[in-house]
């Protein structure tokens, strides 16, 4: 887990890093309104608004919202990322949280444990004091295991919510979902991102 997450931040910051300047040429619409359109890529399906920015590299698909602040030391957009985990310590780590959640699903406190676990792997990554630990969850539906991490990344001041969807039938697969903002807009877009989230599914 700790080491999947720090790849992929790595690599999100990456991709933001190569797009914005494209996505700088967008009109720059604080509005939220109720018009979503529904984006299916080979692997899975999202709906995300249609005033935001889309961008495809290969299994990761990159949506930018408006401009929230000019400062250019700072993330100007709100971010939303969905990447297929593919590496071999994602593949690797979503094996454990299945091989665990197969362990404990028939035990009436599996959220407990699955919690427990969960925030077992990630103390270390908060140790070095770079990111500040707010919340975790789990859930789980008929399809998926689901777990849910919220922190802020104390060097970006930007607040993270990321959302880790593994299959429960085989051949196992893991997708992770994330929103990034800066901590002052993060209440305002995160409805955009939890619609995003329950809108998301595999292709069958």
């Amino acid at each position: 887990m700790i080491g999947k997450r720090k790849s992929i931040r790595i690599l999100v910051f990456g991709i933001i890093a190569s797009c914005l300047v494209y996505a700088g040429i967008l009109r720059a619409d604080n509005s939220m309104n109720d018009n979503y359109i529904l984006e299916k890529t080979e692997d899975f399906s999202i709906v995300y608004p249609l005033d935001w920015y889309k961008e495809t590299k290969g299994e990761k698909l990159m949506i930018v919202g408006p401009v929230l602040t000019e400062e250019k030391d700072r993330l100007q957009r709100p971010i939303i990322t969905i990447i297929k985990d593919t590496d071999e310590g994602a593949v690797r780590n979503a094996k454990g949280i299945k091989e665990n959640y197969n362990r404990w699903k028939s035990l009436p406190n599996i959220k407990n444990k699955m919690l427990e676990f969960l925030l077992n792997n990630l103390i270390k990554e908060y140790r070095d004091g770079r990111h500040e630990f707010i919340s975790s969850d789990y859930e789980e539906n008929e399809d998926f295991i689901i777990l849910h991490i919220i922190d802020i990344d104390k060097e970006r001041n930007v607040k993270i919510y990321s959302v880790n969807f593994i299959t429960k039938a085989e051949p196992l697969k893991s997708y992770t979902i994330m929103f990034i903002c800066i901590k002052e807009y993060f209440d305002k877009y995160l409805p955009i991102f939890k619609r995003c989230v329950d809108s998301f599914d595999i292709n069958k």
